[in-house]
């Protein structure tokens, strides 16, 4: 390929641009896409290196087989030199290899094969060839569907607890309406259907409503896209009938399920103990020692089998204990969550005054419906806070581990000389943190030949400080692809125009050539710069645009330029977009959460309307019961989000142990907790109890006590 009488190389790969927007995966730098025939698309960095611009003539191809474009963008692909459009690749038969041909637009593979191809290129359809490369790049595993079923099982569960405590709630308020049925003559079996037959009629209007909503919610969402990126590789939005039918059966299923236990809980009370309210979980009956004693016995094991995973590094072992201590945490919720919420509430009280000592005892009465409602919240915060805290500590090992072997972010070597202003010219790219020259010479090694010699710049850009950065006097910090081949790996002789030096060996990975202390380059003499190190700036500039201009520098002062910063901001770029992915998918599980505290408060200010005008008539203001309401719903959230924080940061912790720490032995790992990011967790979780609470506060506010009175 060449440009106005500049070669860019003898060998250099010439791809393909598609003139349809759908097909086009590239992203300009400048210009635009080629519309047809002799328009052509050229990388940045080789455009860089020759000074081709838009609007310059290439050619393409060998003597006799050449096709002329002219430049009308530049582009960031990092495969491909030039960019041609199919008309005029199609002219270089000699040198282009077709490996498959997808079909789309209407035409069929049989038109295609019309066309004259070469027998050994595939033609397939287009859902066929993304069905094929989706099955490649899975390994047969549709992993996207099964990380968004994962996420909408974690939903469920929390819909389940949210749906299960509002009709506790509820059936709790309708005790004595059930009593009185039993009275006239009712049975357990049909007060029990009604209950079921109302939860399933409950279930079929919300699952008909949350399909309508769901559906139209996917293709605005595809709409928006469209509109603002319409080149954006978003299809059509389309709902399967199958998935659709089933997610309608799956909320009926799951509403009729969580009506299940309160519904046998309530028709089991006879109908003149009825007539109480529910009581506490107490220690002292036979179901009160059951539970605490299964909660107990679950939460000691689950805890021992994950100090086990941890030692042995078995994930199943860390799987089984996870679960079995949730569970006995979530049976010990009665205990747990009540206690929590008094000592909190005890130096608070002393602050807040009267509102907040009722707003806790309030929160501690029913403490069967104070664990139920923590309990979907407690799921949310757990599972956030051990993905946060777990994807901390994966980023900081795989950083850790990237510097370990990546040390410098890019070097720029040559075996001659370098001019000085190499390294200013690097400097001024904008994305480089700095740049330091490196002074070198080439000598003689038993068994390698020439090799290049060089000493760490005056102030080092390395990361993770590697010991060639600072080499010690006597020792040499070689290569492991020139450790390989040397007869003694323990020491090198470096023999200079009759100067030798012999120094300990050293394997120093992620570097070429050798290093050596500044003594030691100057006994061998013929010192000059050799290299420049250079420290990116860890994400902040666009790493493809960095590794052009430095690509560019190279090439102009003819030497060779190896780097990291592309694979550094892709492994960092990927953490990212999971991490984002999966907190946005969990959120669902909070906002769930949020929502049955929210319900389960507005019911519960409902049931204690009499109450409240009993405090009222009693001379508690309007300000002073919206305070209280606020401090019970704040109390819940806020020791609720604190209790799954704590958990989910040991249960990330055990996490790290057991799966990260065996896969990066060479650098280790460490439980990074991100307090800021945790410190927004709890944040949010105040900030949605005093939301929670603004409509049921209100209401109460605003009934008069005279009102109150008279409700039964």
């Amino acid at each position: 390929m060449s440009s106005s009488g500049t070669r860019a190389g003898d060998d250099v790969a010439v791809g393909t641009v598609a003139t349809d927007a759908a097909l086009r995966p590239e992203r300009l730098t400048s210009g635009r896409f080629p519309t047809g025939p002799g328009q052509a698309l050229v990388a940045s960095d080789r455009a860089a290196a020759l000074g081709v611009r838009v609007g310059d003539e290439i050619v393409v191809g060998r003597a006799g087989d050449t096709v002329t474009a002219r430049v009308v963008g530049l582009t960031r692909s990092a495969d491909d030199a030039a960019l041609l459009t199919w008309p005029d690749l199609a002219r270089l038969r000699g040198d282009t290899l077709v490996s498959a041909v997808v079909v789309g637009g209407g035409a069929t593979p049989a038109d295609v094969r019309a066309a004259g191809l070469p027998d050994r290129a595939g033609v397939t359809s287009a859902e066929d060839f993304l069905q094929h490369r989706a099955q490649e790049l899975t390994r047969g595993v549709d992993a996207v569907s099964a990380v968004l079923l994962g996420f909408a099982a974690v939903a469920l569960f929390v819909s389940v607890l949210v749906i299960a405590n509002t009709f506790s709630v509820l059936l709790a308020q309708r005790q004595r309406e059930l009593a009185l049925l039993r009275c006239v003559g009712a049975s357990r079996q049909q007060v029990r259907r009604s209950v079921r037959t109302e939860a399933l009629v409950i279930g079929m209007g919300a699952s008909t409503l949350a399909l309508a909503v769901g559906t139209g919610l996917g293709h605005l969402i595809v709409t928006v896209v469209h509109a603002v990126a319409p080149g954006a590789p978003v299809g059509e939005a389309h709902v399967a009938p199958a998935w659709a039918v089933g997610g309608w059966v799956l909320g009926v299923l799951v509403t009729l399920l969580a009506s299940v236990v309160p519904s046998r809980r309530t028709t089991r009370i006879e109908p003149l103990a009825a007539l109480r309210p529910l009581g506490a979980v107490d220690p002292r009956t036979v179901a009160g020692a059951g539970r605490i004693g299964l909660g107990l016995v679950l939460a000691a094991g689950g805890t021992a089998l994950l100090a086990l995973a941890a030692v042995v590094h078995s994930l199943p072992v860390m799987l089984l204990g996870g679960f079995a201590s949730f569970g006995g945490l979530l049976a010990l919720g009665p205990v747990v969550v009540p206690a929590c919420i008094r000592a909190v509430a005890a130096p608070l009280g002393r602050l807040g005054g009267a509102p907040t000592r009722l707003a806790a005892a309030n929160a501690c009465r029913h403490p069967r419906r104070t664990a139920a409602t923590a309990a979907s919240l407690l799921v949310g915060t757990t599972l956030v806070t051990g993905l946060v805290v777990g994807s901390a500590s994966v980023r900081g090992s795989v950083v850790g581990a990237m510097d370990h072997d990546h040390p410098v972010d890019a070097v720029l070597s040559s075996s001659r000389p370098l001019a000085p202003e190499v390294a200013e010219r690097v400097r001024g790219i904008d994305g480089v943190v700095g740049a330091a020259p490196v002074r070198g010479t080439t000598a003689r090694a038993a068994g390698l030949g020439e090799v290049t010699v060089l000493g760490a710049p005056g102030g080092s850009l390395a990361r993770g400080a590697p010991a060639y950065a600072r080499p010690a006097a006597g020792t040499a910090y070689v290569s492991p692809a020139l450790l390989n081949e040397m007869a003694d790996q323990r020491r090198i002789r470096l023999v200079r125009d009759g100067r030798a030096v012999t120094l300990r060996a050293e394997p120093a990975p992620g570097v070429d050539g050798v290093y050596v202390a500044s003594a030691e380059l100057d006994r061998l003499g013929g010192a000059s710069t050799r290299a420049v190190w250079v420290r990116g700036s860890d994400g902040r500039s666009d790493a493809d645009d960095v590794v052009a201009a430095l690509g560019s520098v190279a090439r102009a002062s003819g030497a060779d330029l190896s780097e990291s910063l592309s694979d550094r901001a892709y492994v960092l770029l990927q953490l990212d977009v999971v991490l984002y992915t999966v907190v946005g998918l969990l959120s669902i599980a909070l906002v769930i959460a949020l929502l049955g505290i929210a319900n389960t408060l507005g019911l519960s200010v409902l049931e204690r309307g009499r109450e409240h005008a009993l405090l009222r008539a009693l001379g508690l203001t309007r300000g002073q019961l919206r305070r209280m309401l606020a401090a019970e719903a704040v109390l819940l959230a806020v020791v609720t989000g604190a209790i799954g924080i704590a958990v989910g940061a040991a249960y990330a912790s055990v996490g790290v142990a057991a799966v990260i720490a065996p896969a990066v032995p060479d650098t280790g790992v460490h439980v990074v907790v991100p307090v800021g990011q945790l410190g927004l967790v709890l944040l949010l979780a105040l900030v949605a109890g005093l939301a929670a609470c603004l409509l049921p506060a209100r209401r109460a506010a605003r009934t008069a006590p005279a009102a109150g009175l008279a409700l039964e």
